[in-house]
């Protein structure tokens, strides 16, 4: 089965580098035109899983309108607790966000998810996902950064560690079954301070 994973478009705090997560953000002017950008170069899926999220599902209605969208709950960004709506700059004299920053973002956020929880969420929603899409020959999943590198650190075989994906950026895999193949290049990874998805 072919994949697609697309990370939405972007958002206003996107672009001013604020902890976004589950907060329902829209997607700026920026972030539609990106979803115009790619609209019409993707062949159009057999199933389309999507974010509750506004962002993800807006950014799915734009590349694909004619595509009815199923969505996923549990695909939603991962939850950045009481960081959201901060950038790090607001955060770094906090002893909670000093302390996610020391484990290397793998640590407890109050409020919110810690790294394994995330991951521990994601997986399953997604193999769920591709569970109702056993005849399918394509499948695209339209969601959030953070999502994806959980998707990609949990099954791909190829993908590096915490990959960062850019805003409407498709990721072409193959799913056999039980594990994901890459068919895409990432620019660059993020390291420990992930993205404001």
């Amino acid at each position: 089965m072919k994949v697609t994973l697309i990370r939405h478009g972007e958002t206003e705090w996107n672009a001013s580098h604020h902890y976004q997560g589950v907060t329902d953000t829209p997607l700026s002017d920026r972030g539609k035109e990106q979803a115009a950008a790619i609209t019409g170069t993707l062949p159009t899926p057999d199933l389309l899983f999507v974010s509750p999220l506004g962002r993800a599902r807006s950014t799915a209605a734009i590349i694909y309108p004619d595509v009815e969208q199923i969505v996923i709950d549990d695909l939603h960004e991962w939850n950045f607790g009481v960081f959201e709506g901060h950038t790090r700059f607001d955060l770094e004299d906090d002893p909670d966000y000093q302390a996610w920053v020391a484990s290397k973002a793998t640590g407890r956020i109050p409020g919110g998810e810690s790294l394994a929880q995330m991951y521990s969420r994601v997986a399953p929603a997604f193999r769920s996902a591709l569970a109702q899409a056993a005849d399918a020959n394509l499948v695209s999943i339209v969601t959030h950064g953070g999502v994806i590198m959980g998707i990609l650190e949990t099954y791909a075989t190829n993908a590096p560690a915490q990959p960062l994906v850019e805003n409407c950026a498709p990721l072409e895999c193959t799913w056999d079954g039980s594990h994901l193949t890459l068919h895409s290049p990432f620019v660059r990874q993020t390291g420990y301070r992930l993205p404001n998805e």
